[in-house]
């Protein structure tokens, strides 16, 4: 363990080229979902016709 020697490969450089990638690729898919929810989220919100408060036609006697 520790510091490898002159002659040796650094075990951390080998896994960045596995695990960089791999954490891009997990990482843009959950940006894209996220973005594209919250344009729905945006679009089914702003559109919407606002219908009348429901209270008063209720005839609630108490």
């Amino acid at each position: 363990m520790g510091v490898p020697k002159y002659t040796e490969i650094s075990p951390p450089i080998i896994l960045t080229f596995i695990l960089f990638p791999a954490f891009y690729g997990w990482m843009y898919p959950d940006l894209g979902h996220g973005i594209v929810l919250s344009l729905f989220g945006y679009a089914s919100t702003s559109h919407v016709i606002r219908a009348p408060p429901m209270l008063p036609t209720l005839n609630i006697q108490r």
